[in-house]
């Protein structure tokens, strides 16, 4: 049984962690502090099984791996134009390769709003509500923004500012609503 295996039945046993899509209990995006016994690398662990999945339900799954990796966006290569006294059959060729591109770049998008939904889905509750609370989280949603949606993600598991107990952000919270005045009269 490998390591990552056996992470995932310590997760789902012991803690009964599930996502939307059942291939993938065990592997979600928890935010900080939200389930006492897991592995810190949760997030990475998870990070792993999902692209997987989602590499093996998309067409060009070399294409989507600039989001799992990286965490960013990268254009596709477009075809350069023939020159000027190019031949027919260059031409052809050329057009050809338009199409593809053209093809593959709507395949493209079709892929990051799989991966984006796979992801989401995969996400818990409470992690789901901290990014509604999101100011750009809209325009995200509405676009399937897989990059945009990495990066909360990964400042949500990974920046201390999110990390805190929530007694303790509340606490806070009424301490600014308390302390908070109004300019002199």
């Amino acid at each position: 049984m490998s390591q990552s295996q056996s992470r995932k039945i310590i997760s789902t046993k012991t803690l009964g962690l599930k996502g939307a899509i059942k291939e993938l209990d065990g592997y979600i995006i928890p935010y900080p502090g939200e389930f006492k016994g897991l592995q810190q690398d949760q997030f990475k662990i998870s990070l792993e099984a999902i692209a997987n999945y989602v590499y093996s339900k998309v067409q060009y799954p070399e294409d989507m791996t600039c989001f799992f990796e990286t965490f960013e966006r990268t254009e596709l290569t477009e075809p350069e134009d023939p020159q000027e006294n190019a031949t027919r059959t260059q031409i052809a060729i050329w057009e050809a390769e338009v199409k593809e591109h053209v093809r593959r770049k709507a395949i493209r998008k079709s892929n990051e709003a799989t991966g984006f939904v796979t992801l989401y889905s995969q996400c818990s509750r409470v992690t789901k509500d901290k990014l509604h609370e999101l100011e750009d989280w809209k325009v995200i949603y509405s676009k399937k923004d897989l990059a945009m949606l990495f990066n909360h993600l990964q400042v949500m598991s990974y920046d201390p500012h999110y990390n805190k107990h929530p007694i303790i952000s509340a606490i806070e919270a009424r301490a600014r609503l308390f302390s908070c005045r109004q300019g002199d009269k």
